[in-house]
């Protein structure tokens, strides 16, 4: 695709875009408003497979085709992209990003790098930063989120936007573990508000499942897990009845859940880490992809992005002899 082609959704109610991204979107830590949030999925939404995209390249959302997705009034249309285009270009997003001497750290940049509100064409026009596109463009790795963008047109808070990425990025196994603190990050909601667990179950949890459950295909539970008495973690079990039609992974988890069991060639058939770094980066991956899907967002986001080479780093290669449970 050309640099300066203009990116536009065509035809909305005949066809069902696709939201795919990087996990490392869904694990990032940031805030928008509902209208931001819904433009950056349609913006990301008209990025095809194979197509080149760069700093250069403008999508174009007009207030008619925002007005079909969400289903609002054309009116309050055009002003929620005058409104966005005054607020847009300051938002920020925090990435983990992996650096050969300091190891993973987290990276701010902004959205975008500019937009315009065209008045007379009732449309709006927003390029990427150059930071954000390795993470919604020319995407290889199995490690993405991928969603149709009608299944979250209906969700009016932004909470249940990310909940929803956050859960259909584990859709193979149906099950989100999560911890109170992780889950505070990522929403950037370490403000006193929401210290305590009652403010975040009720104000966040309670309406992101709610809408959830009532106005998309998956249905959703959550369960408080707690170290003494307090809670500290989540663990959120759900079910999608809907499946990704035309779409498949590069890689199967085949619906097991990993964080319930470890295969029992864990110990029978491989003792120690040496023995491991003997098996085909076939065998090795498959170990690998069990343990990235219990382990923490830094180990998911270092996987995706040095494959095999991310146990290089003493930190993530003790953590994945633990779990593997090998010989001292």
């Amino acid at each position: 695709m050309s640099k300066d082609v203009e990116k536009n959704v065509s035809n909305p109610k005949k066809v069902d875009p696709m939201v795919i991204h990087s996990n490392a979107l869904s694990e990032a830590s940031y805030t928008l408003t509902l209208t931001e949030q819904r433009l950056i999925l349609m913006a990301i939404s008209m990025i095809r497979k194979g197509e080149e995209v760069t700093g250069k390249t403008p999508f174009l959302i007009s207030a008619k085709d925002y007005s079909t997705i969400f289903s609002i009034g054309i009116n309050n249309a055009y002003r929620d992209l005058m409104q966005a285009e005054k607020s847009l270009f300051n938002r920020v997003v925090w990435l983990y990003e992996s650096d050969d001497e300091e190891g993973m750290e987290f990276t701010k940049t902004r959205w975008i790098q500019s937009v315009t509100y065209k008045k007379a064409q009732g449309e709006i026009s927003l390029r990427f930063a150059e930071k954000i596109i390795p993470y919604i463009s020319d995407l290889e790795s199995s490690e993405l989120t991928v969603a149709y963008l009608s299944e979250m047109s209906g969700l009016t808070s932004f909470y249940a936007i990310r909940l929803y990425a956050m859960l259909i990025q584990w859709r193979s196994v149906g099950r989100l573990n999560i911890s109170v603190e992780e889950f505070r990050t990522r929403l950037e909601l370490n403000s006193a508000g929401y210290n305590q667990i009652s403010n975040l179950k009720t104000r966040v949890i309670d309406i992101a499942m709610k809408q959830i459950n009532e106005r998309t295909s998956m249905v959703v539970d959550c369960e408080y897990v707690k170290t003494r008495r307090t809670i500290t973690g989540m663990v959120f079990s759900f079910k999608d009845s809907r499946e990704l039609v035309g779409w498949s992974k590069a890689k199967n988890t085949k619906n097991k859940d990993p964080q319930l069991k470890k295969s029992s060639e864990n110990n029978s058939k491989i003792r120690n880490y040496e023995e491991f770094m003997q098996l085909s980066d076939q065998r090795k991956t498959e170990f690998v992809d069990k343990f990235v899907q219990t382990a923490s967002a830094f180990v998911r986001f270092a996987f995706n992005k040095k494959g095999l080479g991310f146990l290089e780093e003493e930190s993530f290669r003790s953590e994945f002899c633990k779990w593997m449970e090998f010989e001292k």
